[in-house]
């Protein structure tokens, strides 16, 4: 590695350390635990490219991943609401879960590093989508 290249990734790994507790400490007082998690995840790109690490931040009802966490700051590779998305588990993969954008034309395809890790995400993917939905009936219900 060139000095250059060890001097930068020095410079990137003391930036996500002074960063980091200001992301903790939104992500704590904008959501409740269960409808916010980040980390790494394994994202299926291509045959060509196959499976990428992303850094993968759910907040709310949004998810969004990133090409690495030092690289939240430059945004988003894609973002959508999981409200209006399905969450399926992989039936013989058990690391892997999709999730499908409305009308199926579109899947996001990506595997957890352990099976704990992926029932997390599934789990916190789906309490997202209850209360996002509880808000919305709530809503509905007050203007009526």
């Amino acid at each position: 590695m060139r000095r250059g290249a060890r001097k930068n990734a020095c410079v990137g790994t003391r930036l996500l350390a002074r960063i980091q507790p200001v992301v903790d400490l939104y992500f704590s007082q904008s959501r409740p635990a269960a409808s916010r998690m980040q980390g790494t995840l394994c994202k299926w790109t291509n045959y060509m490219s196959g499976w990428q690490q992303r850094w993968v931040v759910l907040d709310g009802s949004t998810l969004a991943y990133y090409l690495a966490a030092t690289e939240v700051h430059q945004g988003c590779r894609g973002s959508f609401k999981v409200t209006s998305c399905d969450i399926h588990v992989h039936p013989t993969d058990h690391l892997r879960f999709d999730i499908v954008m409305p009308g199926g034309r579109q899947v996001l395809y990506l595997k957890a590093s352990s099976t704990v890790e992926r029932q997390q995400w599934v789990v916190a993917l789906g309490t997202s989508k209850q209360e996002e939905e509880g808000n919305i009936g709530k809503c509905n219900a007050t203007t009526l």
